[in-house]
């Protein structure tokens, strides 16, 4: 990118070529001088680039930003009218000019130019959380961006990161973190507080994601914690548990993973809520899964299997999964918000603190994976 441009009247320094300012020697500033941002006549500048116009001594006053069709960018004054400053970003692949006019420290009357043009991108890319507007979701739920693939690389992690926010009444502890280079997720420390109102922000319009990839899209999506519900699934009671503000509404018997193969065993540990199917087809095994909410991408869920109901309460024979009878599946399924939390015990094989369950990981080891350190 090119050096910012100094347009300067009064006082300047002259240094030829092949010599140095002696390091005793005061370096004078000079008087008058306006800067632009980007500077005059750079070229592939992110639409997420700053956009501003100071001056070092005098008063800006006015500054116009165009682009070549003359559509304004509107900007706003500071408080002592040395600086200038976009409200709104950039387009992409378009040209733009600064005009305008600034008053010198001596009274002279200044001109301000400046054209620069923003970059062509190769791929432009859509990322929005995985919650709906106004939707209602259990304390467990997290904010989730999912970016195609490859992903973000690390170096243009900490600013896609920057980029986003997550704000709440009441103010809720929590942080970023990259699971990997396709998923950017928004975890609190500890569970939301029932009825906590969340904003999600966005200004990822014009952020870089990779050589010539760039977000496409900026987002403010709004959404509310509902009333805390937490399951407890016990694998050697055989019993799911569902607990609402701390009080038992629901106890059914229940079939978990076969503890005997360790593929096959539902593992202890933090999940939440990830979806909900009324039917949900198993490919893996050919088998329709009624009244399904997904604790996994591994593949554990609570369904209803009408072929383990006799196992259900006193033994555990599924592939993982928590079987419930067709009545108590739909029944908990009905009262279930995602992002609800589950927490399984009794299990011989421990949940992995890795990928999507967001829960397993310690806090130390979550804000270890945020990308803006410091």
């Amino acid at each position: 990118m090119a050096r910012a441009r100094f347009v300067a009247v009064g006082l300047a320094m002259v240094v030829a070529l092949g010599q140095s300012v002696p390091p005793a020697e005061a370096v004078v500033p000079q008087q008058n001088t306006i800067v632009v941002e980007p500077a005059d006549r750079a070229t592939d500048v992110a639409p997420d680039a700053p956009l501003r116009v100071r001056i070092e001594d005098g008063t800006l006053d006015e500054v116009t930003l165009t682009d070549a069709d003359g559509r304004r960018i509107q900007g706003v004054l500071s408080m002592d009218r040395r600086g200038w400053t976009a409200t709104e970003k950039a387009d992409f692949d378009k040209d733009y000019s600064y005009s305008g006019t600034a008053t010198g420290a001596d009274g002279a009357r200044l001109p301000i130019t400046g054209t620069f043009r923003t970059v062509t991108p190769r791929l432009l890319v859509t990322v929005s959380p995985r919650v709906a507007e106004g939707g209602t979701y259990g304390v467990a739920q997290p904010v989730w961006l999912v970016f195609p693939k490859p992903g973000v690389p690390p170096r243009d992690r900490a600013a896609v990161e920057k980029a986003v926010s997550v704000e709440s009444s009441p103010v809720t502890e929590g942080a970023w973190a990259w699971i990997d280079a396709e998923n950017l997720v928004w975890r609190p420390k500890d569970y939301w507080q029932p009825g906590t109102k969340v904003t999600v922000r966005s200004g990822l319009r014009g952020v870089r994601f990779d050589e010539g990839v760039y977000g496409k899209n900026d987002f403010t999506r709004n959404f509310t914690i509902g009333r805390h519900q937490l399951v407890r699934a016990d694998t050697g009671t055989f019993r799911l548990i569902v607990e609402r503000d701390g009080v038992e509404i629901r106890n059914y018997p229940a079939s978990y993973g076969d503890d005997s193969d360790p593929k096959r065993t539902t593992r202890s540990g933090r999940y939440f809520v990830m979806s909900k199917q009324q039917y949900y087809y198993m490919q893996r095994y050919d088998f329709d899964a009624y009244w399904a909410l997904r604790l996994s991408i591994h593949g554990e869920f609570i369904h209803a299997n009408q072929y383990t109901v006799k196992d259900q309460g006193r033994r555990n024979v599924s592939h993982g999964c928590a079987n419930l009878s067709m009545k108590n599946a739909e029944d908990y399924y009905r009262i279930a918000l995602e992002g609800d939390p589950v927490v399984v015990t009794g299990s011989a094989i421990d949940l992995p603190a890795k990928g999507a369950d967001f829960w397993a990981y310690p806090w130390p080891m979550w804000t270890s994976l945020s990308a803006v350190k410091g």
